[in-house]
């Protein structure tokens, strides 16, 4: 699958809901979620939590319709929730996925 096939469909992913429902997701729960929809088809699960693939902050942005410096101050408050940590190698995981689709779905997120 291209890049760009990848991005239209988890675009799609997002859009399921409607409209209203979209913009009543915080940024921090865009970004999140589309943070959640990358992990879920390419991350690995390890021993230390599900890994996440090597991240493009476009991407990203591009996902969750905010500017690469929400997605910055939105990691940073993953981390401080725990949502999100790194390894000793600086590599990104979602120590327990199930915690994080909770939050997500108290969110507002379509999390199924």
């Amino acid at each position: 699958m291209s890049n760009q096939e990848e991005l239209l469909d988890m675009n799609s992913a997002i859009s399921e809901k409607s409209e209203d429902e979209i913009l009543e997701l915080s940024d921090e729960a865009r970004v999140a979620f589309a943070l959640y929809l990358d992990v879920m088809k390419h991350g690995v699960v390890t021993k230390e939590g599900t890994k996440v693939p090597p991240l493009n902050t476009a991407k990203i942005s591009r996902l969750a319709e905010v500017n690469a410096k929400i997605v910055s101050k939105s990691f940073d408050k993953l981390r401080n929730k725990g949502f999100i940590s790194n390894d000793d190698n600086g590599e990104l995981f979602i120590p327990n996925v199930l915690e994080f689709e909770d939050w997500l779905k108290s969110e507002g997120a379509a999390v199924s």
